[in-house]
């Protein structure tokens, strides 16, 4: 590894102005000279003239190279981040918006979390909200920016019922966030006005104390006289039950009980003053302990821009003392030139010493490693990649390269489809493919080469198994339709005969009206079964709310009905048997318009009728060793020293490779995506809702 590099190789490229700055002073001072033998005046040439010419450029040329950033002396530098992990549990309930607090209690206590995750360092942190039931808006991360977004987002409408269930959201917490085996370094900050209508507060409180969670509830409103809530109707300003208007309180009792019943709490009556939440926290957290999150080895060298600007000094101080001769040409703007070289050379000291943007490879490399710890894949992918377009030196392509084949791994593990993640697992084999093409005996990049072939090879197999799926499904839903349209034909052909014999007349001939209708039973019959069969197979279920077969089996299921009815009433009233087979007709045609036909798009509604909250938990086996960057937040990317250290043969068959994760974002849109869905079909939402619903 070259022990010199430029940080900065961009700068050399002012060294041609150097040379365009001497040509140029050159030649005026030679125009002078003519000027003055022109008009009989003699003049002599001056070596010291010279001299000063020459310090003065070579003064410039060092002052460019310290601009470049020189630095020698690669060795390596871990870097550790250790924090807590802090949760905040924001009471979103419509209390919440009675403006005892400006401009109310819900967006002061935004106000608040947000400026503490300012304040905060290297803690993880995330967000649940609750109210009659709870939702996770922001899983534990080091990425502060999206925790804000998430923040942002918060409000009444973020939970299904409204009301307040604090025992219910302790409860998710530590279910879904706090759910590893550790125990300790776990904090969560609540941020709520009392009224807790759960049953669940003590088993919540069991579950803290087993987990060593630390417990900060603050409570915010007016404890006395309390405050009117904005009524979310047109009919009254303000929230009306049984003809009066509710004001809120806040309820201490009740909070201070819990935190008592915490092994470790602390409880605040805010009340409706401003809280300094960062104090407050820091404040109670300052004598707690910390665990190591993240670390990271990275190639770091020792700046020596010093040594040419100390260089360029010594030059400029050498022009200044070299003497004037008389004999020398007039050059009066010299001292101008004297001020805006040393000028330059301050310039360049404190851009050396201040933290730049990313300009150069190793910039946009520094920031990569950033990003990647912060599991900001996308991030880290954009930096790698301008830092290699900038064609870097020799010491920083190994690094980045691999860095690069590092973070497009992780990044597959975050996309929506198979075909995406396949297409970013290519992309990194590319990259430790040039890695291995550099040197062969790159230990890490042949381990973690070996492991994104399986992972290939898993997602291939993973996308044959959904194409041969998705192939089966559309069989089937073409069955289905062939079914629905012979069902329609013939329910078609029945009413017809049917109106011909209410124009007869004649009462006499309905035996073949009631075949046939029997027929078109069973047909129904028969349709229906596949239809929940074809449910059963391929979205697991019979037939619950969110199938993407629902309404298809409903519609059908009411077909069999009004053809029923049909038959029984043929002997007796074909003005009603017509009414039934009309009725069966448009249930007929509804069916078959409500049939997915579209694969793609069945599997899509399917999944927005899962169940909320169900978070997939990350695994942290068989992922690529993260060598120069190694770690995100989570520990993953780590690859054992055993395995680029065991002698023989390596089995990677037995290295577990992990299904594609949810990132926060994926999380949080899966959400968004069921409550929107659930609410415009009218479902019925998880839970049940209270009384008081604020």
């Amino acid at each position: 590894m070259p022990q010199f590099i430029l940080q900065n190789p961009t700068m050399l490229w002012l060294l041609p102005a150097v040379s365009i700055f001497v040509f140029l002073h050159l030649w005026r001072s030679g125009k002078r000279t003519r000027d003055l033998t022109a008009f009989g005046a003699k003049s002599h040439r001056n070596s010291r003239y010279t001299y000063q010419l020459a310090a003065l450029a070579l003064a410039a040329v060092f002052i460019i190279l310290s601009l470049s950033r020189p630095a020698n002396n690669p060795h390596p530098k871990l870097l550790q981040r250790e924090g807590r992990d802090l949760v905040f549990l924001l009471d979103v309930s419509r209390s919440m918006l009675a403006e005892d607090l400006a401009p109310n209690r819900l967006e002061s206590a935004k106000l608040a979390i947000a400026e503490c995750v300012q304040d905060l360092q290297d803690h993880r942190v995330g967000l649940v909200v609750f109210g009659g039931s709870s939702s996770i808006l922001c899983p534990l991360t080091l990425d502060k920016e999206f925790f804000l977004e998430s923040l942002d987002r918060a409000g009444p409408d973020s939970v299904f019922h409204g009301g307040t269930r604090i025992g219910d959201a302790l409860l998710k917490t530590c279910d879904k966030i706090f759910s590893g085996e550790e125990q300790g370094y776990r904090d969560i900050i609540l941020l709520t006005d009392g009224g807790d209508q759960s049953e669940s507060l003590d088993k919540a409180i069991t579950q803290i104390n087993e987990k060593s969670v630390k417990l900060i509830v603050l409570g915010l409103g007016d404890e006395k006289s309390g405050s009117r809530i904005p009524s979310p109707n047109e009919k009254s300003d303000y929230l009306i039950y049984k003809d009066q208007e509710v004001y809120s309180k806040l309820e201490t009792g009740q909070l201070a009980t819990l935190v008592k019943a915490a092994d470790q709490g602390a409880f605040l009556a805010v009340g409706t003053r401003r809280m300094k939440l960062g104090e407050i926290y820091g404040r109670i957290s300052e004598q707690e302990q910390t665990q190591q999150l993240a670390e990271e080895n990275i190639i770091d060298y020792d700046e020596i821009y010093q040594i040419p600007i100390a260089i360029a000094l010594l030059l400029l101080v050498i022009k200044v003392l070299i003497p004037n001769s008389g004999k020398t040409p007039a050059t009066p703007h010299r001292n101008g030139l004297h001020v805006a070289a040393l000028a330059l050379c301050f310039f360049s000291f404190t851009q050396s010493m201040r933290a730049q943007e990313p300009e150069t490879p190793a910039d946009f490399f520094e920031a990569g490693n950033k990003a990647y710890l912060e599991s900001n894949f996308p991030a880290a992918t954009d930096h790698y990649q301008q830092a290699l377009a900038l064609h870097p030196g020799t010491p920083l392509i190994r690094h980045l390269t691999y860095n690069l084949g590092n973070s497009l791994f992780q990044q597959s593990k975050r996309s929506e489809t198979s075909y995406e993640s396949l297409a970013l697992v290519n992309q990194s084999l590319d990259q430790y493919r040039k890695v291995l093409q550099q040197d062969p005996e790159d230990s890490d990049a042949a381990i973690n080469n070996e492991i994104a072939r399986l992972e290939r090879k898993r997602l291939r197999e993973v996308i044959a198994e959904e194409e041969l799926r998705r192939e089966e499904l559309r069989l089937a839903l073409e069955n289905i339709k062939k079914q629905i349209e012979e069902l329609i034909t013939a329910q078609s052909d029945n009413l017809s005969s049917t109106e011909q014999l209410l124009t007869e007349q004649d009462q006499t001939k309905t035996t073949p009206l009631v075949e046939a209708e029997q027929k078109i039973i069973e047909g129904t019959r028969a349709a229906t079964g596949f239809v929940k069969a074809t449910a059963k197979k391929f979205f697991d279920s019979d037939i619950p709310e969110g199938n993407p077969l629902e309404k298809t089996a409903t519609n059908l299921t009411t077909a069999e009905a009004s053809e029923t009815s049909a038959t029984e009433t043929f002997p007796t009233s074909l003005e009603e048997a017509k009414g039934h087979e009309t009725a069966a007709l448009a249930a007929l045609k509804a069916a078959l318009e409500e049939l997915p036909m579209d694969p793609e798009t069945a599997e899509e509604e399917a999944a927005q009728g899962e169940e909320e909250g169900e978070e997939a938990e990350p695994s942290e086996d068989g992922e690529p060793s993260d060598g120069d960057s190694e770690s995100s937040e989570d520990g993953e990317g780590e690859q054992s020293d055993e395995n680029s250290e065991a002698e023989g043969k390596i089995d990677f068959e037995a290295m577990d490779i992990p299904p594609p994760n949810d990132s926060p974002e994926d999380i949080i849109n899966k959400n968004q995506a069921m409550q929107q869905a659930r609410q415009s079909d009218g479902g019925q939402k998880k839970g049940e809702p209270v009384e008081k619903d604020w």
